[in-house]
């Protein structure tokens, strides 16, 4: 209905009042935010995100124990570096270490391993550590080839045309390009944290250095998280999307990312809170975890998907509109010529 129309014609008031509801929320489902969450569901994410929560939830498992086997190997004996990758691991994946060193068991456990579990059970490289890397190689592929799945249907896409073998070796190129960025970014973040600890001590600013050292992590994890979906969504999916609409997608999940880690702790104590759920709170909460992190990939995605849209319209609208204006002056010559 035209709401001016209506008013002309004194249609009534009940009519004119639909007509501006009817206004409103046409003017409301054009919101951007709007249609990605409509895009999302529509393309269910949700189960997609489910699926993905179930392949992350073994990927990080197997991938905790030949890292830390690994570790154990390299760093044996050197508490300090210990603690260094307890602390990136603990702040990467809240509650599956358990930081607080009262184990996983006991009522005030706060983790699904403890730092001994994963440093004192290494002996060497045997067949142990040979069947965990292929099993973390096999679910971390699973993971990437997933991610690419789901990232494609969201925008609608077929999956991709390419020789297995030829896939797997380009999911094998995204999980060591992944590496190296989390590396990179632990590395960054544990060198900003003593800078800044020492320039605090030195500038005897002890009093703010906790505060300000907290939003320099949090700020390191936002590129940490935001760096990951940059790669996901160049690497892994396989999809053409515009360079300023990737980069809005990725720094999309890496906020959501980092908020979510923050509020993790909420989450997790709040499920040890339950007795029916404490018998396996730890579990319970990295599945919901993966999940609702899985979800923030995948409306980062949706984002990413209704941007590129909106690109492709205003790039052909701009077309139509030099082909018209192309038009006009040929008619204006022609008109002048006769």
């Amino acid at each position: 209905m035209n709401v001016g129309r209506l008013k002309r014609s004194d249609g009534g008031t009940v009519a004119l009042v639909l007509a501006r509801v009817d206004l409103v929320l046409s003017r409301f489902f054009t919101l951007r935010v709007v249609r990605v969450v409509n895009l999302y569901l529509e393309r269910r994410g949700p189960l997609m995100a489910a699926g993905l929560a179930y392949r992350l939830f073994f990927a990080i498992s197997a991938l905790l124990v030949v890292g830390f086997a690994t570790a154990g190997l390299v760093i044996s004996g050197n508490e300090g570096l210990q603690r260094v990758i307890i602390q990136a691991v603990g702040a990467a994946v809240p509650g599956l270490i358990d930081t607080d060193g009262t184990g996983g068991d006991s009522d005030a456990g706060n983790g699904l391993f403890t730092p001994e579990d994963l440093f004192d059970r290494t002996s060497g490289l045997g067949l142990t550590l040979l069947l965990s890397t292929g099993v973390m190689l096999v679910t971390s592929l699973g993971w990437v080839s997933g991610m690419r799945q789901a990232m494609r249907g969201v925008f609608g896409l077929a999956p991709v045309a390419v020789h297995p073998i030829v896939l797997r070796v380009r999911d094998l190129g995204t999980l060591a390009l992944l590496a190296v960025v989390m590396v990179l970014t632990t590395v960054l973040g544990v060198i900003a944290n003593n800078t800044l600890g020492a320039l605090f001590a030195l500038l005897d600013l002890r009093g703010i250095s906790q505060v300000l050292t907290q939003i320099a992590g949090f700020g390191v994890m936002i590129v940490l998280d935001t760096m990951v979906m940059l790669v996901l969504l160049k690497s892994a999916s396989a999809i053409t999307i515009p360079r300023a609409v990737r980069f809005q997608g990725a720094l999309i999940a890496g906020i959501g990312s980092t908020l979510l880690r923050t509020f993790s702790a909420q989450l997790l104590a709040s499920l040890s809170d339950n007795p029916l759920l404490f018998p396996f709170a730890v579990i319970l909460a990295l599945f919901v975890w993966f999940f609702i992190l899985s979800q923030v990939y995948l409306l980062a995605t949706a984002w990413c998907a209704v941007g590129s849209m909106d690109r492709e319209a205003a790039l052909e609208r701009r077309k139509h509109e030099r082909v018209g204006s192309l038009l006009r002056q040929s008619r204006q010559r022609n008109h002048t010529r006769t």
